[in-house]
């Protein structure tokens, strides 16, 4: 993950906890591809993947086109001057 995001503020074990709490999250699966092909999507019941248009346009461009093209990608725009790290790293001192 460090490749394509840079420094991870929480831990694979912490990020995961905090899934359950999305309401449009059904089921949470481990060991996920970090490109998701149709197929994958298929087999695991998976309507949408959802993307960070900034941080990853380089590489959806290439890797989220199979999933782009089929309607099952949604972007998410990041908001100038907001960061959820301060938060979690604010959160996880105490």
């Amino acid at each position: 993950m460090a490749k394509y995001k840079g420094k991870v503020v929480l831990d694979y074990e912490e990020r995961k906890s905090l899934l359950p709490h999305i309401k449009w999250i059904d089921e949470i699966i481990d060991d996920a591809p970090w490109w998701p092909t149709l197929e994958w999507m298929q087999q695991h019941n998976i309507d949408f993947v959802v993307g960070d248009e900034h941080v990853y346009e380089h590489y959806q461009s290439a890797a989220f086109r199979p999933v782009r093209e089929a309607g099952r990608f949604i972007s998410v725009a990041r908001e100038e001057g907001m960061s959820f790290s301060p938060s979690c790293t604010s959160n996880s001192v105490h």
